[in-house]
């Protein structure tokens, strides 16, 4: 083998192994912010996350519904001045 094929077969084998370090150093991370947002989020059941969705999603309509006549009530109020 001649000293350059030799040279660049170094030279390949030493960016192989620092993307290799690379790559694990970035696995780790990844895996560190995955538990992390698993503990932020609250829920690591898919089941509870769907349930824990439908019950927030139910409590907003609850507040549209409950907000809906005030809002309907100012809404001719400003209409009615408007026309005056």
């Amino acid at each position: 083998m001649a000293a350059g094929d030799r040279a660049a077969l170094d030279k390949v084998s030493r960016l192989h192994d620092e993307g290799s370090k690379v790559i694990a150093a970035l696995q780790t991370e990844v895996q560190r912010l995955t538990e992390e947002n698993v503990h932020l989020v609250g829920h690591t059941n898919l089941k509870q996350k769907i349930q824990m969705h439908a019950k927030v999603k139910d409590e907003n309509q609850k507040q549209k519904v409950r907000r809906c006549p005030e809002v309907h009530k100012r809404l001719v109020v400003c209409i009615l001045i408007s026309l005056r």
